[in-house]
């Protein structure tokens, strides 16, 4: 009847063992730079009394700096989508192997 317990303290050891080591391997991941939007805002707004053509113009800049920010927004999400996923699939792979080595001490 030891042999359980001793299971059952071993496997709460590894458990312990591998928790602390993703943590100290958390604490050391770098911070990842994320590189500033190069969007050129709008640099003259035109006032009320402005003429037809400023405001067009203005109405064009303004237009493009929107689809300049928003190609970039969509890049980030995308670059971000795409990091979770794999953060997920390691997760996912790591889960599947301790079932497998659970399973394995069990049998």
């Amino acid at each position: 009847m030891l042999a359980p317990h001793l299971f059952a303290i071993s496997a709460a050891l590894l458990v312990a063992s591998v928790s602390v080591h993703a943590q100290e391997k958390a604490a050391s991941t770098p911070v990842v730079e994320v590189p500033k939007h190069n969007c050129a805002a709008p640099t003259d707004i035109p006032g009320r009394l402005s003429s037809e053509t400023q405001q067009k113009r203005f109405k064009r800049e303004l237009d493009a700096y929107k689809e300049c920010l928003t190609k970039y927004a969509d890049g980030q999400r995308a670059v971000a989508q795409a990091r979770q996923s794999a953060a997920n699939a390691a997760a996912e792979e790591y889960n599947k192997f301790v079932e497998v080595a659970r399973k394995a001490r069990t049998e």
